[in-house]
């Protein structure tokens, strides 16, 4: 019977653990809008507030308004601010064109008979 070591079993538990930590966190989430005294958040969540976009942290209620430096929120880029840069167009691939060459004038041979 094979049996397998406890510790590639805890190094690997622990890469795919910190693998998928990182793919949740890229996965882009659309903000919500928040309304003062109306929108409720769990931490993580992430608004959008007078053009700007704040992730929750710290258990912000209702009244604490989003901004840039609080206990309860922290800035972040939103969702539609992310530009692509511009892809540059391969070059059209241009076939040489074969040389134009002269044509050889036929040579004449002279014979001559006995």
């Amino acid at each position: 019977m094979l049996r397998s070591n406890p510790a590639k079993k805890v190094a690997f538990i622990t890469l795919l653990s910190a693998s998928m930590g990182l793919f949740t966190a890229n996965v882009a989430a659309q903000e919500q809008p928040f309304e003062l005294g109306v929108t409720k958040v769990s931490n993580g969540d992430v608004v959008s507030y007078q053009g700007e976009c704040f992730k929750a942290k710290n258990s912000p209620g209702t009244w604490e308004a989003p901004k840039s430096g609080s206990w309860f929120w922290k800035q972040v880029t939103c969702s539609n601010d992310t530009v692509e840069p511009p892809v540059e167009p391969e070059p059209p691939v241009v076939e040489p064109e074969p040389p134009v060459t002269e044509p050889e004038p036929p040579t004449t041979v002279l014979y001559r008979s006995k």
